[in-house]
Protein backbone atom coordinates (compact mmCIF):
# COMPACT_ATOMS: atom_id res chain seq x y z
CA UNK A 1 0.00 0.00 0.00
CA UNK A 2 1.30 3.10 -0.77
CA UNK A 3 -0.17 6.81 0.10
CA UNK A 4 0.27 9.26 -3.06
CA UNK A 5 -0.28 13.27 -1.91
CA UNK A 6 -1.13 15.14 -5.14
CA UNK A 7 0.43 18.43 -4.42
CA UNK A 8 1.29 21.59 -6.70
CA UNK A 9 4.78 23.15 -6.82
CA UNK A 10 3.84 26.11 -4.34
CA UNK A 11 5.77 27.43 -1.29
CA UNK A 12 3.53 25.95 1.79
CA UNK A 13 3.36 22.17 -0.23
CA UNK A 14 7.46 22.34 -1.33
CA UNK A 15 8.26 23.17 2.36
CA UNK A 16 5.99 20.43 4.16
CA UNK A 17 7.70 17.78 1.37
CA UNK A 18 11.11 19.22 2.44
CA UNK A 19 10.94 19.25 6.10
CA UNK A 20 8.77 16.42 7.21
CA UNK A 21 10.20 13.14 6.82
CA UNK A 22 8.36 9.79 5.50
CA UNK A 23 8.63 6.83 4.98
CA UNK A 24 8.52 4.47 1.65
CA UNK A 25 4.87 4.56 2.06
CA UNK A 26 4.47 7.55 0.63
CA UNK A 27 5.06 8.41 -3.03
CA UNK A 28 4.35 11.94 -3.59
CA UNK A 29 3.03 13.62 -6.29
CA UNK A 30 4.32 17.03 -7.52
CA UNK A 31 2.47 18.75 -10.01
CA UNK A 32 4.55 21.21 -11.28
CA UNK A 33 2.40 24.90 -12.26
CA UNK A 34 4.94 27.58 -11.73
CA UNK A 35 8.89 27.82 -12.58
CA UNK A 36 9.96 30.95 -11.18
CA UNK A 37 9.52 32.37 -7.31
CA UNK A 38 8.40 35.81 -7.26
CA UNK A 39 11.78 37.21 -5.38
CA UNK A 40 14.24 37.98 -7.59
CA UNK A 41 17.59 36.32 -7.56
CA UNK A 42 16.09 33.27 -6.06
CA UNK A 43 16.41 29.64 -7.20
CA UNK A 44 13.64 28.60 -9.65
CA UNK A 45 10.69 26.13 -8.25
CA UNK A 46 12.24 23.62 -10.48
CA UNK A 47 15.82 23.95 -9.02
CA UNK A 48 13.83 23.67 -5.46
CA UNK A 49 12.27 20.56 -6.37
CA UNK A 50 15.35 19.14 -7.86
CA UNK A 51 16.95 20.11 -4.62
CA UNK A 52 14.08 17.96 -2.57
CA UNK A 53 14.33 15.15 -4.70
CA UNK A 54 17.92 15.13 -3.99
CA UNK A 55 17.96 15.71 -0.31
CA UNK A 56 15.48 12.41 -0.20
CA UNK A 57 16.90 9.51 -2.32
CA UNK A 58 15.32 6.76 -0.23
CA UNK A 59 11.77 8.28 -1.72
CA UNK A 60 10.32 8.03 -4.74
CA UNK A 61 8.26 11.02 -6.34
CA UNK A 62 6.13 11.64 -9.06
CA UNK A 63 6.54 14.37 -10.99
CA UNK A 64 3.85 15.70 -13.82
CA UNK A 65 2.93 19.16 -15.42
CA UNK A 66 -0.90 19.78 -15.23
CA UNK A 67 -2.21 19.81 -18.77
CA UNK A 68 -5.70 19.32 -18.16
CA UNK A 69 -6.62 22.13 -15.69
CA UNK A 70 -9.10 24.69 -15.65
CA UNK A 71 -7.65 27.85 -16.35
CA UNK A 72 -10.41 30.13 -17.57
CA UNK A 73 -12.93 30.60 -15.19
CA UNK A 74 -10.54 32.74 -12.81
CA UNK A 75 -7.21 35.26 -12.85
CA UNK A 76 -4.35 32.90 -12.39
CA UNK A 77 -1.50 33.93 -10.18
CA UNK A 78 1.10 35.59 -12.25
CA UNK A 79 3.78 32.89 -12.04
CA UNK A 80 1.48 30.10 -13.30
CA UNK A 81 0.39 32.05 -16.26
CA UNK A 82 3.23 32.70 -17.46
CA UNK A 83 4.73 29.13 -16.81
CA UNK A 84 1.27 28.03 -19.03
CA UNK A 85 2.38 30.58 -21.68
CA UNK A 86 5.78 28.29 -21.99
CA UNK A 87 3.84 25.44 -21.55
CA UNK A 88 1.44 25.55 -24.34
CA UNK A 89 3.82 27.63 -26.71
CA UNK A 90 7.10 25.43 -26.54
CA UNK A 91 6.52 21.97 -27.14
CA UNK A 92 9.76 20.73 -25.99
CA UNK A 93 9.59 22.81 -22.49
CA UNK A 94 7.56 20.01 -21.05
CA UNK A 95 9.40 17.21 -22.71
CA UNK A 96 12.71 19.41 -20.86
CA UNK A 97 11.27 19.44 -17.68
CA UNK A 98 10.33 15.56 -17.66
CA UNK A 99 13.76 14.88 -19.26
CA UNK A 100 15.53 16.69 -16.54
CA UNK A 101 14.20 14.79 -13.56
CA UNK A 102 13.71 11.46 -15.47
CA UNK A 103 17.28 11.21 -14.95
CA UNK A 104 16.66 11.04 -10.93
CA UNK A 105 16.41 7.01 -9.93
CA UNK A 106 13.24 8.11 -7.45
CA UNK A 107 12.04 10.08 -9.59
CA UNK A 108 9.00 8.71 -12.04
CA UNK A 109 7.93 11.23 -14.76
CA UNK A 110 4.27 11.33 -15.33
CA UNK A 111 3.27 11.70 -19.16
CA UNK A 112 0.01 13.99 -19.25
CA UNK A 113 -1.04 15.33 -22.31
CA UNK A 114 -3.73 18.11 -23.23
CA UNK A 115 -7.03 16.44 -24.01
CA UNK A 116 -8.68 19.26 -25.99
CA UNK A 117 -6.06 19.16 -28.85
CA UNK A 118 -5.11 15.12 -28.11
CA UNK A 119 -3.71 13.26 -31.33
CA UNK A 120 -2.52 9.63 -31.66
CA UNK A 121 1.20 9.46 -31.38
CA UNK A 122 1.68 12.25 -28.76
CA UNK A 123 2.09 10.05 -25.70
CA UNK A 124 4.23 7.46 -27.40
CA UNK A 125 6.12 11.30 -28.41
CA UNK A 126 7.04 11.97 -24.92
CA UNK A 127 7.43 8.21 -23.61
CA UNK A 128 10.06 8.10 -26.65
CA UNK A 129 11.51 10.83 -25.18
CA UNK A 130 11.91 9.42 -21.70
CA UNK A 131 12.56 5.37 -21.96
CA UNK A 132 15.74 5.61 -22.39
CA UNK A 133 16.35 7.69 -19.24
CA UNK A 134 14.07 6.21 -17.23
CA UNK A 135 12.84 2.68 -16.32
CA UNK A 136 9.61 3.57 -14.52
CA UNK A 137 6.71 5.96 -16.42
CA UNK A 138 3.35 7.04 -14.89
CA UNK A 139 -0.17 8.08 -17.24
CA UNK A 140 -2.23 10.25 -15.89
CA UNK A 141 -5.73 9.35 -16.89
CA UNK A 142 -8.72 11.99 -16.32
CA UNK A 143 -11.78 11.13 -15.05
CA UNK A 144 -14.27 10.13 -18.07
CA UNK A 145 -11.31 11.05 -20.38
CA UNK A 146 -9.97 7.54 -20.52
CA UNK A 147 -11.78 7.15 -24.23
CA UNK A 148 -9.71 9.79 -25.47
CA UNK A 149 -6.24 8.21 -24.96
CA UNK A 150 -7.27 4.56 -24.36
CA UNK A 151 -5.93 3.15 -27.21
CA UNK A 152 -2.51 4.34 -27.52
CA UNK A 153 -1.94 4.00 -23.57
CA UNK A 154 -2.86 0.03 -23.24
CA UNK A 155 -0.91 -0.06 -25.76
CA UNK A 156 2.45 1.72 -24.61
CA UNK A 157 2.10 1.25 -20.76
CA UNK A 158 4.03 -1.54 -19.60
CA UNK A 159 4.73 -4.02 -16.67
CA UNK A 160 6.92 -1.77 -14.29
CA UNK A 161 4.81 1.72 -15.15
CA UNK A 162 2.13 3.34 -13.52
CA UNK A 163 -1.59 4.41 -14.04
CA UNK A 164 -3.01 7.41 -12.07
CA UNK A 165 -6.74 7.85 -12.04
CA UNK A 166 -7.92 11.18 -11.06
CA UNK A 167 -11.42 11.43 -9.86
CA UNK A 168 -11.42 14.81 -9.03
CA UNK A 169 -14.37 14.52 -6.38
CA UNK A 170 -16.59 11.78 -8.51
CA UNK A 171 -17.76 9.05 -7.01
CA UNK A 172 -16.66 5.53 -7.90
CA UNK A 173 -20.54 4.63 -7.97
CA UNK A 174 -21.08 7.32 -11.14
CA UNK A 175 -22.07 4.83 -13.90
CA UNK A 176 -19.66 6.13 -16.66
CA UNK A 177 -16.57 6.04 -13.77
CA UNK A 178 -17.61 2.45 -12.89
CA UNK A 179 -17.17 1.72 -16.91
CA UNK A 180 -14.08 3.50 -16.77
CA UNK A 181 -12.50 1.95 -13.90
CA UNK A 182 -13.61 -1.46 -14.56
CA UNK A 183 -11.65 -1.06 -17.98
CA UNK A 184 -8.21 -0.28 -15.87
CA UNK A 185 -9.06 -3.08 -14.23
CA UNK A 186 -9.18 -5.66 -17.16
CA UNK A 187 -6.03 -4.49 -18.68
CA UNK A 188 -4.08 -4.20 -15.54
CA UNK A 189 -4.71 -7.84 -15.49
CA UNK A 190 -2.93 -8.35 -19.02
CA UNK A 191 -0.25 -5.79 -18.24
CA UNK A 192 0.60 -5.73 -14.91
CA UNK A 193 1.12 -2.27 -13.88
CA UNK A 194 0.15 -0.32 -10.63
CA UNK A 195 -2.58 1.56 -10.71
CA UNK A 196 -2.75 4.47 -8.28
CA UNK A 197 -6.20 6.85 -7.77
CA UNK A 198 -6.05 10.28 -6.63
CA UNK A 199 -9.29 12.32 -5.09
CA UNK A 200 -10.24 15.84 -4.15
CA UNK A 201 -12.61 14.34 -1.35
CA UNK A 202 -13.58 17.89 -0.24
CA UNK A 203 -16.96 19.19 -1.84
CA UNK A 204 -18.20 22.70 -0.99
CA UNK A 205 -16.34 22.70 2.46
CA UNK A 206 -16.54 25.99 3.03
CA UNK A 207 -15.07 28.36 5.64
CA UNK A 208 -18.58 28.99 7.92
CA UNK A 209 -19.12 24.64 8.02
CA UNK A 210 -16.11 24.20 10.16
CA UNK A 211 -17.47 23.96 13.53
CA UNK A 212 -14.14 24.19 15.82
CA UNK A 213 -13.79 20.49 17.24
CA UNK A 214 -14.20 17.01 15.65
CA UNK A 215 -16.61 16.80 12.71
CA UNK A 216 -20.04 14.99 13.31
CA UNK A 217 -22.42 12.96 11.34
CA UNK A 218 -24.56 15.69 12.27
CA UNK A 219 -22.51 18.63 10.75
CA UNK A 220 -23.20 20.18 7.46
CA UNK A 221 -19.45 20.05 6.92
CA UNK A 222 -19.85 15.43 7.32
CA UNK A 223 -21.95 15.62 4.07
CA UNK A 224 -18.71 17.77 2.55
CA UNK A 225 -15.87 14.97 3.02
CA UNK A 226 -15.99 11.84 1.38
CA UNK A 227 -15.14 9.15 4.23
CA UNK A 228 -16.08 6.52 1.93
CA UNK A 229 -13.50 7.00 -0.22
CA UNK A 230 -10.57 4.91 2.05
CA UNK A 231 -12.03 1.76 2.34
CA UNK A 232 -13.87 2.21 -1.77
CA UNK A 233 -10.64 2.66 -3.99
CA UNK A 234 -8.92 -1.09 -1.97
CA UNK A 235 -11.41 -2.38 -4.49
CA UNK A 236 -10.35 -0.70 -7.95
CA UNK A 237 -6.80 0.14 -7.26
CA UNK A 238 -3.07 -0.42 -5.51
CA UNK A 239 -2.55 2.90 -4.37
CA UNK A 240 -4.46 6.13 -3.34
CA UNK A 241 -3.81 9.57 -2.95
CA UNK A 242 -5.45 13.00 -2.09
CA UNK A 243 -4.50 16.59 -1.60
CA UNK A 244 -3.33 15.70 2.29
CA UNK A 245 -6.20 18.54 3.52
CA UNK A 246 -5.84 21.26 0.97
CA UNK A 247 -9.30 21.89 -0.03
CA UNK A 248 -9.13 24.09 -3.17
CA UNK A 249 -7.34 24.64 -5.87
CA UNK A 250 -4.18 27.17 -4.76
CA UNK A 251 -3.09 28.32 -7.91
CA UNK A 252 -5.87 31.49 -7.97
CA UNK A 253 -4.78 35.03 -7.20
CA UNK A 254 -7.21 37.88 -5.23
CA UNK A 255 -9.64 36.44 -2.56
CA UNK A 256 -10.00 37.62 1.27
CA UNK A 257 -8.51 35.89 3.99
CA UNK A 258 -10.16 32.92 5.79
CA UNK A 259 -8.47 31.40 8.41
CA UNK A 260 -8.48 28.01 8.82
CA UNK A 261 -7.37 24.68 9.77
CA UNK A 262 -8.47 21.46 8.73
CA UNK A 263 -7.22 18.16 10.26
CA UNK A 264 -7.26 14.39 10.36
CA UNK A 265 -7.02 11.72 13.52
CA UNK A 266 -4.31 9.17 13.87
CA UNK A 267 -6.03 6.08 14.35
CA UNK A 268 -9.79 6.86 12.35
CA UNK A 269 -10.51 9.21 9.49
CA UNK A 270 -12.25 12.06 11.70
CA UNK A 271 -12.06 15.27 10.41
CA UNK A 272 -11.20 18.44 12.71
CA UNK A 273 -12.10 21.52 11.22
CA UNK A 274 -11.27 25.08 13.26
CA UNK A 275 -11.77 28.76 11.70
CA UNK A 276 -10.55 32.35 13.08
CA UNK A 277 -12.41 35.23 12.21
CA UNK A 278 -13.45 36.00 8.40
CA UNK A 279 -11.57 38.81 6.76
CA UNK A 280 -9.00 39.08 9.40
CA UNK A 281 -5.80 37.86 8.70
CA UNK A 282 -4.82 38.11 12.22
CA UNK A 283 -6.56 36.01 13.65
CA UNK A 284 -4.82 32.86 12.49
CA UNK A 285 -3.25 33.95 16.22
CA UNK A 286 -5.58 35.93 18.18
CA UNK A 287 -8.68 33.27 17.25
CA UNK A 288 -7.41 29.89 14.93
CA UNK A 289 -4.02 29.34 17.10
CA UNK A 290 -6.03 29.88 20.56
CA UNK A 291 -8.65 27.54 19.42
CA UNK A 292 -6.63 24.82 18.06
CA UNK A 293 -3.92 24.71 21.38
CA UNK A 294 -7.23 24.05 22.79
CA UNK A 295 -8.85 21.46 21.33
CA UNK A 296 -9.64 17.70 21.62
CA UNK A 297 -7.28 17.30 18.86
CA UNK A 298 -4.15 18.34 19.67
CA UNK A 299 -4.55 17.83 23.67
CA UNK A 300 -5.91 14.18 23.50
CA UNK A 301 -5.63 12.79 19.50
CA UNK A 302 -1.99 13.05 18.77
CA UNK A 303 0.47 10.76 20.23
CA UNK A 304 3.97 12.22 22.06
CA UNK A 305 5.70 10.14 18.87
CA UNK A 306 3.64 12.04 16.43
CA UNK A 307 4.26 15.62 17.54
CA UNK A 308 7.84 14.60 17.66
CA UNK A 309 7.78 13.70 14.25
CA UNK A 310 5.40 15.91 12.72
CA UNK A 311 6.69 18.87 11.35
CA UNK A 312 3.22 20.63 11.46
CA UNK A 313 2.97 20.00 15.01
CA UNK A 314 6.81 21.63 15.42
CA UNK A 315 5.22 25.00 13.67
CA UNK A 316 2.46 24.66 15.73
CA UNK A 317 4.75 24.51 18.65
CA UNK A 318 7.07 27.38 17.15
CA UNK A 319 4.04 29.60 16.87
CA UNK A 320 2.63 29.31 20.11
CA UNK A 321 6.41 30.21 21.43
CA UNK A 322 6.22 33.36 18.92
CA UNK A 323 9.41 30.94 16.87
CA UNK A 324 7.31 31.75 13.50
CA UNK A 325 4.53 34.16 12.65
CA UNK A 326 1.24 32.63 12.92
CA UNK A 327 -0.21 35.09 10.71
CA UNK A 328 1.33 33.04 7.87
CA UNK A 329 -1.14 31.58 5.90
CA UNK A 330 1.72 29.40 3.82
CA UNK A 331 2.60 27.95 7.33
CA UNK A 332 0.03 26.97 7.75
CA UNK A 333 -1.01 25.20 4.85
CA UNK A 334 2.63 23.47 5.71
CA UNK A 335 1.21 22.23 8.55
CA UNK A 336 -1.80 20.84 6.98
CA UNK A 337 0.13 18.60 4.65
CA UNK A 338 3.15 17.88 6.67
CA UNK A 339 0.19 16.67 9.38
CA UNK A 340 -1.82 14.64 6.66
CA UNK A 341 1.47 13.05 5.30
CA UNK A 342 2.78 11.80 8.77
CA UNK A 343 -0.31 10.47 9.82
CA UNK A 344 -1.37 8.51 6.43
CA UNK A 345 2.47 6.88 6.59
CA UNK A 346 1.29 5.58 9.99
CA UNK A 347 -2.10 4.66 8.65
CA UNK A 348 -0.20 2.51 6.61
CA UNK A 349 2.53 1.25 8.69
CA UNK A 350 -0.16 -0.05 11.43
CA UNK A 351 -2.84 -1.37 8.53
CA UNK A 352 -5.32 1.42 9.28
CA UNK A 353 -5.59 1.68 5.56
Amino acid sequence: MKYVPALMSLDGELNALSHQFFSDNVMPLIRIVKDIKKEKGKASIIDDIEELIKSKPDNDFFITIPRNLNLSHKKLKKPVEAFYKNINSNRNFHRDILIRFAKYTNVIPVIEVNLDNYKAGDLADLKKSLSNISSRIAYMVEVKKLATIEAELFNLIGKKDFLIYNLENFSFEKASISREVKKIQSFQVQKGFKSIVIKQIYSELTFPKLPNRDIRINDVAYECIDFDYYDDFKKYFNYFGDTAGIRTNPIYSGGVSYPAYLTIEMDTFVHHGFRGIEKDPNSYETDLLVKYLKSDHWNNKLTPKHKTSCNGCSIINNFNGRIENPNNPTKWKTVTISHFIDTMDYKISNSIV
